[in-house]
């Protein structure tokens, strides 16, 4: 691996992503978690055709999706 491999942004881990929906405001279930990862990793990290990699990018989409999983969750009980 050379000093640019390093440099060169790179999609979170799960651990990664799961340490920063602990720290999220909101609740955040461990399913939603799961599903974001999954969801990510299946379109290889973009949005929108997008790189969603940079940690402001994912952190912002992650949002995006827990609002909406929340909002559809809260839903589905009533």
């Amino acid at each position: 691996m050379t000093d640019d491999d390093e440099d060169r942004p790179r999609p979170p881990s799960f651990d990664e992503v799961q340490a920063f929906a602990k720290s999220a405001p909101m609740p955040v279930s461990d399913d939603c978690t799961e599903a974001f990862f999954d969801e990510m990793e299946s379109v290889q990290w973009t949005y929108r055709s997008m790189p969603c990699i940079e940690r402001e990018a994912w952190h912002a989409r992650f949002r995006r999706f827990t609002t909406h999983w929340n909002n559809n969750e809260r839903g589905r009980g009533q």
